[in-house]
């Protein structure tokens, strides 16, 4: 009979190959974080050590990768769901409105669909990123103080994080706020653990990753911004070897009326 078990792993690392990413580049070694001590607080030191080899380490990294996907999310989403109904909201509100043309009433009703989309955007997006880095930011302290993940970890960063959000609404509000953020982190952080046991892979390696697509990110920013460098070098070489050109002519000319 065939063990399934024996070939789950190479089946479904080929379908996500992302392991072949970690053998592509070397992992710094930073002294100082290696010389910290393998303790629950020395764990989160490592966190916020900073030196010429690691910046900005591998946890904040993935901090910072969350948030920005969450404030683009909370933009996209927030400016979608409030730009909803604008037209026929502005239909009703402007039906004794007299406009001089069609293009009038059509760039009316497009700055208030652009300034709605900016109302949804800011209102959503910045609600969700402060949620997010709260919620990440507090499962990374634990995991890092208890040094592997756990679904609890996940459920206490969300729920702390939506009692914080509830406060306004009273003890109540935050008690739901609480009840709810548990229940959405633990379902998350299940799915999560489960797409990391199916693909062999540890929380580290998947932060690993985040890395390489950091550093490999920057590398074609510089390596674009250097191009352009390049060429703007060029053709100012370009130029001030014309511009020296009619220097010359204009002198030999001088010098030709002169005579």
């Amino acid at each position: 009979m065939l063990n399934i078990t024996k070939i789950r792993r190479p089946l479904i690392m080929a379908i996500f190959p992302l392991r072949d990413l970690l053998e592509k580049y070397d992992v710094p070694k930073n002294p100082i974080v290696d010389q910290t001590e393998d303790t629950p607080m020395g764990r989160i030191r490592k966190i916020f050590i900073s030196t010429e080899y690691e910046p900005i380490s591998k946890e904040l990294q993935s901090l910072i990768n969350f948030s920005t996907t969450a404030t683009l999310v909370g933009i996209v989403v927030g400016g979608i769901v409030y730009t909803q109904g604008t037209l026929e909201k502005f239909i009703e509100n402007n039906e004794a409105t007299r406009f001089y043309s069609h293009l009038d009433g059509k760039r009316a009703l497009q700055t208030n669909i652009t300034l709605q989309f900016a109302k949804g955007a800011y209102m959503f997006g910045w609600r969700l990123t402060v949620f997010c880095g709260i919620y990440e930011f507090i499962r990374m302290m634990l995991t890092a103080y208890y040094g592997k993940p756990s679904v609890l970890h996940y459920m206490i960063g969300a729920g702390i994080a939506g009692f914080l959000f509830k406060l306004s609404l009273g003890l109540k509000g935050s008690l739901v706020g609480l009840i709810l953020g548990a229940v959405l982190g633990g379902i998350g952080g299940s799915f999560i653990l489960l797409f990391l046991k199916l693909t062999g892979m540890t929380l580290e390696d998947f932060q690993n990753i985040q890395r390489y697509w950091s550093y490999k990110k920057d590398k074609v920013f510089k390596e674009a911004v250097g191009k352009h460098l390049e060429e703007e070098y060029g053709e100012s070489k370009l130029l001030y070897e014309e511009n020296k050109n009619i220097q010359r002519e204009l002198s030999k000319i001088e010098e030709k009326t002169k005579n």
